[in-house]
């Protein structure tokens, strides 16, 4: 029986043992409540009928990167020690913990909203709410941890909308974000209009077509379809 238990874990950790790629589920970790994600992509739904608005919005869009989080796990203590603020310049807009005046939700969102990418480094675990933030902020997100598998990433190209770097390049942070082109910045803040509905819930009303109920469901029964040998595996 154990054999055909599978799990949908938010730490998809396929370096720990707990989690089995391919038969288990990885599940985005949601910090906000579905109406303050909703707020946080009108922006981005008027991305979707007005190419003019993103432009405005990119413009907007000052620092190139921005972080801010407790000092936990491997991978913060080292990004703090290269890019902390101001050691990359008014760019780089990367900290620990924010001062006592700056420490609210709205002040977040501001950086959020103000920035190219948002920075998303494991803490104690792989997984961070902070990814799922920054898409519905059109923050493309930086994705730091190694071992992590991606949720929804048996059918959603990561790559697509976001920047996965592996933990020993960040010290190349900075010329990583600086070295994307402005076409390829714009495909991926487009790419992230479609997906942000995929990393919404919707309660308490019912859930509804492709949003993160659907997608888990959609991942547990392609991987046991897969698991069974009902369909063949994908590419490694």
């Amino acid at each position: 029986m154990k054999k055909n238990v599978k799990k949908v874990v938010c730490n998809a950790d396929n370096m720990g043992g707990f989690f089995e790629e391919g038969k288990d589920v990885s599940l985005p970790e949601f910090y906000m409540h579905s109406e303050n994600l909703e707020e946080m992509g009108m922006e981005m739904e008027m991305e979707r009928e007005r190419e003019k608005e993103m432009e405005r919005d990119i413009e907007r869009r000052v620092s190139l990167a921005f972080f801010a989080g407790r000092m936990h796990g491997r991978v913060r203590p080292k990004l703090l020690e290269v890019w902390k603020y101001p050691k990359g310049g008014e760019e780089m807009q990367i900290y620990g913990v924010l001062d006592e005046s700056l420490r609210n939700l709205s002040i977040y969102e501001e950086h959020m909203r103000r920035s190219k990418f948002c920075v998303c480094p494991m803490g104690y675990e792989v997984n961070s709410p902070r990814i799922v933030e920054a898409i519905h902020a059109g923050c493309v997100p930086v994705v730091i941890a190694d071992g992590f598998v991606l949720p929804f990433s048996h059918v959603l190209d990561w790559s697509s909308f976001s920047v996965l770097l592996p933990e020993d390049r960040i010290p190349d942070l900075k010329s990583v974000l600086s070295d994307i082109p402005a076409s390829r910045y714009r495909d991926m803040r487009r790419r992230l209009v479609h997906v942000r509905r995929h990393f919404t819930w919707h309660p308490p009303t019912p859930p509804r077509p492709f949003d993160a109920f659907h997608m888990i469901l959609h991942a547990l029964w392609t991987n046991h379809l897969h698991h069974t040998g009902l369909l063949p595996s994908p590419p490694a």
